[in-house]
């Protein structure tokens, strides 16, 4: 979408307005300014937003590009409904106004997770993949199987056969991940060889 209020070949230039298919132009006051535009020749073809009165006809345009060019109006919200909007875009962004940083989920432990939603002995991909999206639907909204496996494996977790209920597929040891976390977990071992002397 591109507006402007002086619609020139400097400010929109030629390469640009060939690319524009639908036009709306409001209250202009003269030909050239309808025609820069609406397109050459639009203002001899009675295509004209010099018809319209700043102030009188706020909000209405001519628009062109769909079958036929047309008068349309735009919204044109008072202070009430304006507050309306307002409110209604606040809430479905969580409460932050527009303009405000939204606020980021904390970020989850993956590791932790997986340990939290294994069976016994472990848990098959797909199986964990769903139990994070119902435990944790704002972290893994989306997620599957394939993608768990991905993301595991990328921290380190080796995919391997799982059986469970008689049923045997990929996912991920319990044994094995909890080592994985403690040597995660552990702090680097700063005696690095040197003795005191």
């Amino acid at each position: 979408m591109i507006i402007t209020q002086i619609p020139d070949k400097d400010s929109l230039p030629t390469g640009i307005t060939r690319n524009i298919g639908i036009r709306w132009c409001l209250a202009v006051p003269d030909q050239v300014a309808n025609d820069m535009i609406l397109g050459t020749g639009a203002y001899r073809r009675g295509v004209t937003g010099t018809v319209y009165r700043p102030g009188v006809d706020a909000g209405w345009g001519v628009l062109t590009g769909l079958a036929e060019p047309t008068s349309v109006r735009s919204h044109f919200p008072d202070a009430k409904a304006a507050a309306a909007i307002v409110a209604r875009a606040t809430a479905l962004r969580g409460g932050t106004v527009v303009g405000d940083t939204a606020a980021t989920a904390k970020a989850r432990d993956l590791l932790a997770d997986l340990t939290a939603v294994a069976a016994r002995n472990g848990q098959q991909w797909t199986a964990a993949a769903a139990a994070l999206v119902q435990r944790w639907p704002e972290a893994y909204p989306t997620m599957t199987g394939e993608a768990l496996s991905e993301l595991a494996r990328a921290q380190g977790v080796v995919s391997t056969d799982v059986k469970i209920g008689g049923r045997a597929l990929k996912g991920y040891r319990l044994a094995a991940l909890r080592d994985l976390i403690a040597d995660r977990d552990t702090p680097p071992d700063t005696d690095s060889g040197s003795e005191a002397g």
